[in-house]
């Protein structure tokens, strides 16, 4: 398998005299990290059995700023705020309202599809945790999940995490094909200084909600600066895409450009960080791309990624515990 590099970055559009501020002021430099959590239930192995465990480790991250993805679940939030409430005392998240199908409309799932599945899940997979679902089902019942129509597709993958039997009462009881884990987005956003102006750019997706988490942080050494924490569309191969473009590529894309564009509109614009899982990346280092023309747009825009122009270890590879160890040694 073929290292690559999936940036998790802060990049950082200067606007201005950025470097010369920081020098003119001498003030302690400002420390910027981003850490996915990988908290997704039933899709992220022992997802459960590592919340506390990454709670820790949040809380003894050394940075003024820290933005955090796939915090999917109301307990995982508490959780995680309870342990770094110490050391990030200012925090910022927000749930939006998932996008729900109208109750009249006809169920995603036939009873036909609903038995179909439910027979092979019940004889491959009626020991598994429910935190391993998914891969189970995408393993040992890809072919009878590939046949479902793509609404009932859509309905199951959405909720993801629940019980087999609850995922299937609830697509072939009314129209549910909205957001996984209710609609929430995941992101998190942790700080060590005062943030202000936070708001939310919600950003058009499918299957899980995406969004933009958007905050002022003052620095005394630079000056005000605009905070932008967000975590996009990845590309979903087990999954055939329904949404509103072409491809899970065009809808990150569209996102992008986004997230560029609210940067640009901006009524009273200063120095912008852009943190979070951007689900692409460039070649450095002996590292592969990963769609790196979506990466390019960043640059196009003016912004400079630190963490990737200077990388020297993977964040997709078996050197990563968290997604090593598969069936093929990938």
């Amino acid at each position: 398998m073929q290292k690559k590099l999936l940036a998790v970055l802060a990049a950082v559009l200067t606007l201005g005299c950025f470097e010369e501020s920081q020098t003119a002021n001498m003030a302690p430099p400002l420390s910027l990290a981003t850490f996915n959590a990988g908290l997704a239930r039933g899709f992220v192995p022992r997802a459960d059995e590592r919340l506390l465990h990454v709670a820790t480790a949040l809380a003894e991250i050394d940075a003024d700023v820290v933005c955090v993805q796939e915090v999917w679940e109301p307990d995982q939030i508490d959780a995680i705020l309870k342990k770094t409430e110490a050391p990030f005392p200012h925090t910022y998240y927000e749930r939006p309202a998932p996008k729900k199908g109208d109750d009249e409309d006809a169920p995603p799932c036939s009873e036909e599809e609903a038995t179909t599945l439910a027979g092979c899940v019940q004889q491959n997979c009626a020991d598994v945790p429910v935190n391993e679902m998914t891969g189970c089902v995408l393993g040992k019942c890809g072919e009878e999940f590939a046949s479902l129509s793509a609404p009932c597709r859509t309905c199951v993958a959405a909720h993801v995490g629940q019980p087999t039997d609850v995922v299937l009462t609830t697509c072939t009881g009314f129209a549910a094909g909205g957001y996984a884990y209710d609609g929430h987005n995941g992101l998190l956003l942790l700080s060590r200084r005062p943030l202000s102006s936070q708001r939310l750019v919600a950003l058009e997706s499918h299957l899980t909600a995406r969004a933009a988490l958007v905050a002022r942080l003052s620095d005394p050494g630079l000056g005000p600066l605009d905070l932008y924490c967000t975590h996009l569309t990845a590309n979903l191969s087990s999954l055939e895409y329904a949404g509103a473009y072409e491809s899970w590529q065009d809808e990150r894309r569209a996102q992008i450009e986004r997230i560029l564009d609210d940067v640009e509109s901006r009524e009273d614009p200063a120095p912008v960080v852009l943190m979070g899982d951007m689900n692409c990346g460039p070649e450095v280092q002996g590292l592969g791309a990963e769609y790196p023309e979506d990466f390019e747009l960043f640059a196009d825009a003016g912004l400079e990624a630190p963490f990737a122009s200077e990388a020297t270890a993977c964040t997709w590879c078996q050197e990563n515990p968290l997604i090593a160890g598969g069936e093929d040694g990938d």
